[in-house]
């Protein structure tokens, strides 16, 4: 193949990539960048009930930091509902103190799972099970909402036809580049869901951050159709069962949770693997949007690199400055949504490195895309 025949294809194939890449950042994040919330007439304007529910498998410190922060809520009428999923630590006996003194604090003990239900899933249906709400709010042990006023605001946002309620949950912020990179990495992904969700094609929620009815989890057979699968509780689960009517997203001031990021290489990709091992269940269509935007975006990196290699050597300059300046109109067109995106996620996420981050992801979605998709055994806890 000539080096010529080979500019060509390059040049080519990095075009069609960036074509997807400014498709979803003008038609797609554009929805979530330029959001406003607008008044509904929420179903819980009477302060119907809401249950909140955590599974926690030997989270006795986080549950000690975070759960009296969740007591103190705002909202007039909810419960809490800790489902103690087999711990080996004191959460039992800690649980069994602080229930003494708040009587809307429910404790549900697992001590043993049927072999075929994975343990996470088996430990939040026991939890719905025993909810007294119709209106069940999901989060995890290591998290702490932004304020006093979660419940309200993400429940406000059901409404006569809204069952499912997805939020932004970020990660604290701390030192070095692996935080860096799980703060964008997480707030990039809530881009993707969010965006896509405004836009009628809702494919996953976190749950460290998300609400439905009781009502639809029954209807849909609860985690029936992905028992057996590691993960999933909360983005299989959003991906059968949402729709474009069904869906309603909950963000800005107040609406945020707060999580504690790893602090190491190792235990971060052993978590992203679990998380992404479960998207090779998603629907056919969901499966085609993300792997578009994805492998477009990694290809607009490697081919661009090549390009410069390639034409530097030949001498090619027009071609090199122009493949540059759309990589450079590329970033500043992700730079302008990310701003207002980050503005109304209530995000203090710095967008100095994005460049040096977006390279980062591209890098990060080829290794543990590809570790994710051979993955066979992933473990909850």
């Amino acid at each position: 193949m000539t080096t010529n025949l080979l500019n060509i294809i390059l040049v080519t194939s990095f075009f069609i990539s960036l074509l997807i890449q400014l498709y979803y950042i003008f038609f797609i994040f554009s929805k979530l960048a330029f959001f406003k919330k607008s008044k509904i007439d929420s179903v819980l304007a009477h302060n119907e009930g809401v249950s909140v529910i955590i599974a926690a498998h030997n989270e006795e410190k986080n549950l000690k930091k975070f759960l009296p922060l969740l007591l103190s809520q705002a909202y007039p009428n909810f419960e809490i509902i800790v489902v103690n999923d087999r711990s080996s630590d004191g959460t039992h006996a800690y649980l069994n103190e602080l229930k003494n003194h708040h009587a809307n604090l429910k404790l549900v003990k697992v001590d043993k799972k049927p072999e075929h239900i994975n343990g996470k899933k088996f430990a939040l249906t026991m939890g719905i099970k025993a909810a007294k709400n119709e209106y069940l709010l999901f989060t995890d042990a290591d998290c702490v909402p932004e304020n006093e006023h979660w419940i309200s605001t993400v429940s406000e946002q059901f409404a006569e036809k809204k069952e499912i309620i997805l939020g932004y949950s970020q990660y604290q912020k701390g030192k070095g580049l692996l935080n860096a990179f799980i703060r964008f990495e997480t707030f990039y992904t809530a881009v993707q869901y969010l965006s896509l969700a405004l836009r009628g094609k809702p494919y996953m929620g976190v749950g460290r951050n998300l609400a439905y009815r009781k009502k639809l989890f029954f209807e849909q057979n609860g985690f029936f159709k992905h028992l057996v699968v590691t993960g999933g509780d909360d983005d299989l689960f959003v991906n059968n069962a949402a729709t474009a009517d069904n869906t309603a997203i909950a963000i800005g001031k107040g609406s945020n949770v707060l999580s504690v990021p790893k602090t190491s290489w190792k235990a971060w990709f052993r978590q992203k693997k679990r998380h992404l091992s479960v998207g090779k269940f998603y629907k056919t269509m969901d499966k085609f949007r993300l792997g578009a935007l994805s492998v477009s975006h990694l290809w607009c990196w490697i081919s661009s690199l090549l390009i410069a290699y390639f034409c530097y050597c030949d001498k090619e300059l027009v071609i090199l400055y122009a493949v540059g300046g759309l990589m450079l109109t590329r970033w500043i067109a992700m730079w302008v949504m990310m701003y207002h995106i980050k503005k109304n996620l209530s995000d203090e996420l710095s967008l100095i490195f994005l460049p040096f981050l977006d390279f980062m992801y591209s890098i990060y979605y080829l290794v543990i895309g590809f570790a994710a998709i051979g993955s066979k055994n992933v473990k909850w806890q």
